[in-house]
């Protein structure tokens, strides 16, 4: 969906599909031609990176990694966010920083016993929302 920046209304929306038995759980833009999307493949006991590219009215969805096995059992994906080459997915009080070809590099782990609500990373910085308040924390990665 593409909002107009002048009066905040539906400009567009597209209906497109990255893959046969694929839906998107998770996505972040990273500019106006360029998405990347999360898909937890349960079946076959993985996550599923995609970048999606839009060109003129047609987005075109190709898959660029893969992680093996789970982060965490029993919980949803609570945030996602690319940033500085890198995949950041949260759920609870944990945080993964994972490579564009799937790679875990990192796993951060925090106790402020609040779910995260959303996450966005830009140059070397992640910024993750909690719920319960509105509280918006960063930090370097």
């Amino acid at each position: 969906m593409q909002i107009r920046k002048s009066d905040m209304k539906i400009n567009k929306i597209w209906t497109f599909r990255i893959s046969d038995n694929r839906y998107i759980h998770n996505a972040t833009f990273v500019g106006d031609d360029t998405m990347h999307a999360l898909f937890h493949n349960g079946g076959h006991n993985c996550y599923e990176y995609w970048k999606l590219t839009r060109d003129g009215d047609t987005w075109n969805a190709t898959e660029v990694g893969a992680t093996e096995g789970r982060f965490i059992s029993n919980s949803p994906v609570q945030g996602f966010a690319y940033g500085d080459g890198h995949f950041f997915i949260g759920f609870n009080d944990n945080i993964f920083k994972v490579s564009e070809s799937g790679s875990a590099q990192k796993h951060y782990h925090f106790n402020t016993k609040r779910e995260i609500e959303g996450m966005s990373a830009t140059g070397s910085r992640l910024y993750v929302q909690f719920a319960q308040r509105a509280e918006l924390t960063s930090g370097k990665f």
